[in-house]
């Protein structure tokens, strides 16, 4: 249903018609039609306006045109504190305002209660009759910083607006003047159950009020705004709070809020370090201009020291692409349509020169078919990826010492602990031992190698320790998980922005709005915190995530883009995610 007022005729079509700006009234001249957009009536020439921001400007869709009366009217607004403009203005004024007048900041500083107590109670139960009985409104007359009591009040607003649920009081606020240190000392409220916001205040009880609301009913500020607004009519009231001036008023009280957010942010069972973790990035974010610092990754990649960690190379079992690819093709074949004697002695060449091992093994599984067995194919196919061999023979004592022994030419069926590990820590090894026993010479070769393969990335490779530093904290939220360390710099990270190689997923990405929000569960349910992202989603974020804020790394990390980011970590530091298993 549309919300009208009681009074609204608005969607009446026998009063306003179909296709006309009738809706806005004489005596409101501006109406946001949607976003970047607005509708606008000057009084003097009774004409309508279409507002919208084009080349980042404003263009008049009616008149045609850049200066006319009703972009004159716009303008007009231009040296407004964004804070102070009308609410239909904001969107269109966006771009134009920097973000430092975007943001109003409260003058009241001190902690505000956020739990029930007799405080609490008593301070809402009083404030109506004690600001009925107010005039003035001023801090003490002692300084704050030095203590002195030689100053002066000032007045800082003759009529200073106090709005609260159903009435709104008009009082004069003063602030202090220090002669000594000449310290402003402005009025805090808290006392009074006050927020002072500078030009206008609101009661704690109002904003209490949404508080609830928020929390319980799931109700948006602006839906609790509407409300507010029609209660005010009820009882008589116009001059309204702006819906802009209330959002100011919430962010400053929620700031102030002495809560600890951790508790909210942290799962009872994993604590603090959670073990296992499922992240993935969501669409749900804000408009560009909304951030208060510009990102400049690029511009910070040559004034720190890059530190090295492991190559493709060190990672991959076939380091070819060419031969990859005909080994990948190969392990798909089958007797119907097998690989020709040209492909398959120039595949067979190929891993000679690199991998011999795996060359034997291939020549020893062979019927002349050039088709690989139906149970050798996962493993070939396994060996063909451009994933890390770890990812097949992860870093495990168990399943090393079951490959150990298999090498070995030992069998290990009596031993249950290295079956278990081996079925547990690499089901397709366990899978090919289960109907390949005995293990051939030419299988326990290949064995061999896979497994000083898998240790390669990690083979004298040194611990990063990297100074903490706090980069744009303003977006991102993590209570529990502050941040321990910095991120350092990689060769590999100025590689792809040399090569301008992007590891992302693909999105086209919206004008204006951000990304999105990258978010981190534990195995529980319960978000740890969310990162705003400034790009497009990639492996870079989660990897800063875990590298930054986590003691450890995770045993095991679930993401939809977990090949690649286990690969990203892997390059940049294999030691810190040596243990580290990823699933999509």
């Amino acid at each position: 249903m549309n919300n009208v007022s009681p009074e609204d005729d608005f969607f009446d079509p026998e009063v306003n018609g179909d296709h006309n700006y009738a809706s806005i009234s004489e005596e409101v001249e501006i109406q946001q039609i949607q976003d970047r957009c607005v509708c606008i009536f000057d009084k003097t020439t009774a004409t309508y306006g279409i507002i919208m921001v084009m080349s980042n400007s404003f263009w008049c869709s009616v008149c045609n045109s850049s200066v006319c009366s009703h972009i004159r009217m716009v303008n007009s607004y231009k040296e407004t504190p964004f804070h102070d403009l009308p609410d239909e203005l904001c969107d269109i004024f966006t771009d134009f305002k920097t973000t430092s007048n975007q943001f109003l900041v409260q003058k009241s500083t001190l902690k505000i209660p956020f739990r029930r107590s007799t405080t609490l109670t008593h301070t809402l139960l009083s404030l109506h009759d004690k600001i009925q009985k107010i005039t003035v409104l001023q801090p003490t007359s002692q300084c704050r910083k030095c203590s002195s009591d030689s100053g002066e009040y000032q007045t800082v607003n003759e009529r200073c607006p106090i709005t609260a649920s159903q009435n709104i009081y008009f009082v004069i606020l003063n602030m202090w003047i220090c002669h000594q240190c000449h310290e402003k000392n402005v009025y805090e409220g808290l006392d009074d159950g006050l927020l002072n916001m500078g030009s206008y205040i609101v009661t704690h009880e109002l904003l209490r009020s949404y508080l609830h609301g928020f929390l319980h009913g799931k109700c948006t500020l602006f839906a609790f705004y509407t409300h507010l607004k029609e209660v005010h009519l009820d009882f008589g009231l116009s001059n309204f709070l702006t819906y802009n001036k209330l959002k100011n008023a919430w962010y400053c009280y929620v700031s102030l809020l002495d809560v600890d957010y951790r508790h909210g942010f942290c799962c009872n069972i994993c604590g603090e370090n959670p073990r296992t973790i499922i992240c993935d990035g969501t669409s749900l974010s804000f408009r560009k201009k909304m951030l208060l610092q510009p990102g400049n990754i690029k511009a910070q990649i040559d004034d720190e020291k890059l530190l090295y960690g492991s190559s493709f190379k060190e990672m991959v079992f076939v380091a070819n692409a060419t031969t990859r690819k005909m080994l990948k093709r190969y392990s798909k074949l089958t007797s119907v349509s097998s690989m020709s004697n040209e492909e398959f002695t120039s595949m067979i060449s190929a891993l000679e020169k690199e991998i011999p091992e795996l060359a034997n093994f291939i020549n020893d599984i062979e019927d002349g078919i050039h088709c690989p067995p139906t149970k050798y194919k996962s493993l070939i196919a396994s060996l063909s990826s451009s994933s890390p061999v770890c990812v097949l023979i992860p870093n495990n004592k168990g399943l090393h010492d079951a490959l150990q022994k298999l090498c070995d030419g030992d069998d290990i069926q009596c031993n249950p602990d290295l079956i278990r590990s081996l079925q547990e820590q690499s089901p397709l090894l366990f899978d090919i031992y289960k109907g390949c026993r005995p293990i051939s010479t030419c299988m326990k070769e290949l064995l061999k190698i896979l497994s000083k393969k898998a240790e390669q990335p990690f083979v004298t490779k040194e611990n990063h320790t990297v100074e903490k530093t706090l980069e744009n904290p303003e977006l991102a939220c993590f209570p529990s998980l502050p941040i321990l360390r910095g991120r350092g710099m990689y060769y590999s990270d100025k590689t792809v922005f040399k090569k301008k190689e992007k590891c992302k997923k693909v999105f086209s990405g919206h004008p204006t709005l951000l990304p999105g929000i990258f978010t981190i569960f534990c195995s529980h349910g319960i978000c740890y915190g969310y990162q705003v992202m400034r790009n497009h989603e990639s492996a870079n974020i989660p990897f800063t995530i875990f590298r930054t804020r986590f003691p450890t790394a995770p045993d095991m990390v679930i993401y939809d883009f977990a090949c690649s980011l286990h690969s990203y970590c892997l390059r940049r530091d294999p030691l810190f995610f040596r243990d580290t298993k990823f699933f999509c």
